[in-house]
């Protein structure tokens, strides 16, 4: 008897004095200030889920109060009789309930005093919050405009993240599938931007089938891979992936520059021969596979075939900056190794041999101007300004002013 009476004692306890506390909080900072303090001291699972409930109660509550404050704003006679509405707050509520109903839901979720499942929440705080999830992009929309970079991406982050959570796995999908390309796409470059490559790397692959920003999608992702590499395992597990996606998505030029440049890191030159002579025979004038191609023969001294190539590739990309200045180099090496071959004991070269340099060094010249020009960003100064300067010095001397304006930028 004395343990049938114990038994149902226990069965109908009533809440905890902690959690009693929780749920008696007016507003949500007090709620979860008491939620944090007291977490250890909750009598179980069911408790933490009902306290964290409390809290998306309460962040709700803020963010209905702002709603109706736009309403009533909305149908205002006057300026004057409009409430002043605290759209910050209401942004930062609508982020408090979501993180406390992921909260929650693990909580939720966990199996109770009988060894089942029985959430309770999981439906209600779906249902509250499924459709709002468009309003955490309204709210990066909201600091995009204030110029506030971290408020914005962290509510865009929590729009990607939604994706995710068990909260919404069983949830009518729709408008938030609509957008998540999009806006993981700028979650993925802020998050490179900040160097969180794995984060980076994560939020890009929604981004890689979107119809807009597919391939700015890949050149993030490749960028963020790159910057976890940090061994010769790591970059052979790194082309390894590289080759499986190459062989899904053939048409992605970043994913055969990226393979190349790992095959090139790894100095397995059979697999990038073969891999540059395939891309070739499929498309004889890509100009990255030209010029990869080109980069070998120059690297292995074969300069009238690096000449050929890198002609090639700037035919397919005479908007191309580094394949402009990757010829210009061609043509000084051309130029030096003919000086070289003719010069005798005493370093002196024929006036033949000097016209031929010279005339080599022109084209190198027309070469390193054009990417002068093509290089807005001056992504590829250093490949075209101290060889340009050289060129001018040797030419037209030093006090000329070609060779003084580039002596400058030096």
């Amino acid at each position: 008897m004395a343990l049938m009476v114990l038994g149902t004692t226990s069965a109908f306890a009533g809440d905890s004095a902690p959690l009693k506390s929780i749920l008696a909080a007016k507003s949500y900072a007090e709620a979860a200030n008491l939620l944090k303090s007291n977490l250890s001291q909750l009598a179980n699972a069911e408790e933490k889920a009902k306290a964290y409930n409390k809290l998306v109660d309460l962040a709700l509550q803020k963010v209905a109060d702002e709603d109706n404050k736009k309403v009533m704003a909305g149908i205002a006679i006057s300026a004057k009789d409009a409430p002043s509405v605290d759209d910050a707050g209401l942004y930062q509520a609508l982020y408090n309930a979501f993180e406390s109903a992921y909260q929650c839901e693990t909580y939720d979720q966990q199996p109770n005093a009988k060894g089942k499942v029985a959430p309770k929440f999981h439906k209600k705080n779906q249902d509250r919050l499924n459709n709002r999830r468009l309003d955490l992009i309204n709210a990066g929309v909201f600091y995009q405009e204030k110029e506030n970079k971290a408020e914005q991406f962290k509510f865009l982050d929590m729009f990607v993240e939604s994706v995710e959570q068990p909260l919404f796995s069983d949830a009518e999908k729709g408008a938030v599938e609509d957008n998540i390309g999009n806006i993981a796409f700028y979650s993925a470059y802020n998050a490179l931007l900040e160097k969180q490559y794995a984060k980076a790397e994560h939020y890009a692959t929604y981004s890689l089938n979107d119809s807009v920003q597919s391939e700015n999608a890949y050149v993030v992702l490749m960028s963020a891979m790159q910057n976890q590499l940090s061994t010769r395992q790591d970059t052979l597990d790194y082309a390894k992936k590289l080759e499986k996606m190459y062989q899904e998505n053939p048409d992605k030029p970043v994913l055969f520059e990226s393979l190349c440049a790992a095959y090139s890191s790894l100095e397995d030159t059979q697999a990038l021969k073969k891999l540059i002579a395939d891309k070739l025979t499929k498309d004889p004038k890509d100009w990255a596979a030209l010029s990869y191609r080109g980069q070998m023969a120059q690297n292995e001294k074969r300069i009238d075939d690096a000449i050929k190539d890198f002609t090639l590739a700037r035919e397919s990309a005479p908007d191309n900056a580094f394949v402009a200045a990757a010829l210009g180099i061609c043509y000084m090496d051309k130029a030096r190794q003919v000086e070289q071959d003719e010069q005798d004991s005493n370093n002196r070269i024929s006036a033949a041999t000097e016209a031929k340099r010279n005339e080599l060094l022109k084209q190198a010249v027309v070469n390193f101007e054009d990417a002068r020009k093509l290089d807005t960003n001056l992504d590829y100064r250093r490949n075209w300004a101290y060889n340009l300067y050289n060129c001018y010095y040797v030419l037209y001397g030093e006090n000329d002013a070609r060779t003084k304006e580039l002596e400058s930028l030096q």
